[in-house]
């Protein structure tokens, strides 16, 4: 896969999943239609390789967790 952000690879698949098109997550995130149709089948590809929850979770994992570690961070400062 061509280097994208994790947090890239993760929002476009949750907004796919949601039902958004693949023209109106490009629009949502900046990319052209043919980038977002190229992860969708590098995603597509590695689900069938590894499984779908194990591919999933990676991707969530990688793309949604450095993101909420840092706001558990900034939480704990406040309490």
């Amino acid at each position: 896969m061509k280097m994208v952000s994790e947090r890239l690879l993760a929002d476009v698949i949750v907004l796919r999943g949601l039902g958004y098109t693949q023209k109106e997550v490009a629009g949502k995130l900046g990319l052209t239609q043919n980038q977002v149709s190229y992860y969708l089948s590098e995603v597509n590809q590695k689900a069938r390789e590894r499984g779908d929850y194990a591919t999933f979770l990676s991707i969530a994992c990688d793309g949604f967790l450095p993101d909420a570690i840092q706001t558990i961070n900034k939480l704990e400062k406040i309490i």
